[in-house]
């Protein structure tokens, strides 16, 4: 079994994605712009702030910035805080993994404030031994930036063979192998092809599959 597991954060562990669809409409609703599926599914994997850059240049949006920032995050924090589920069966497999002595770490393009939101209000801040925010890096998934950040945070600046990552979008898998590490991909809201066709090693639909897909990987 792999010594740590990297997991990511959105649509992963937590129910996140109508939420995080829910805050982009009302975000763009705010200027009479129109949402769409297609838009969101590009912007699944880069950080707030370069999805901020994307919308602005995109749609020509008025304010500056930090401004649009600003908006967007607060959107998000009010949805984490109040309805994101975490997704069924993550509490009972971070419990095994952490009893059984595993390290885990955090790899998400949320910001740090936005993640704690919801590290608190589930008290998971005890299973993980480290974290690797979207603030943290300059360029997000699917670059492998993050990736390599919470590589140099687990000491494992050369070898991978001890870690995996787990991912549910194409832009986190690609981000996770371009760093080197074999991924898991979380079938919830893709097909399992689709995944493979991101470079995902395994595939699983229900949490209750990982820990015997983890046993039986072969780093």
């Amino acid at each position: 079994m792999p010594e740590w597991i990297f997991f990511d954060l959105d649509g992963t562990l937590i129910d996140s994605i109508p939420a995080l669809y829910q805050a982009y409409n009302d975000f763009l609703d705010a200027y009479g712009i129109q949402a769409t599926q297609e838009e969101f599914q590009r912007l699944n994997g880069p950080s707030l702030r370069e999805i901020i850059t994307i919308l602005k240049r995109d749609h020509n949006l008025l304010p500056d910035e930090p401004s649009l920032y600003e908006q967007y995050q607060q959107i998000i924090a009010r949805l984490y805080a109040e309805c994101v589920p975490m997704i069924d069966g993550v509490q009972e497999t971070l419990n095994d993994l952490h009893s059984a002595g595993k390290k885990m770490m955090l790899v998400s393009a949320a910001p740090r404030h936005l993640a704690q939101i919801i590290l608190r209000r589930f008290e998971w801040e005890r299973f993980f031994s480290g974290y690797a925010f979207g603030d943290d890096v300059v360029n997000a998934k699917p670059y492998p930036d993050i990736y390599l950040y919470a590589l140099k945070q687990a000491d494992k600046l050369v070898d991978t063979t001890t870690v995996i990552a787990v991912e549910d979008s194409a832009n986190g898998i690609r981000a996770s192998v371009a760093a080197g590490i074999p991924t898991f991909g979380y079938a919830h809201t893709h097909t399992t092809e689709y995944l493979r066709n991101a470079g995902a090693t395994q595939t699983f639909s229900h949490f209750q599959e990982l820990l015997s897909l983890l046993y039986l990987s072969n780093v």
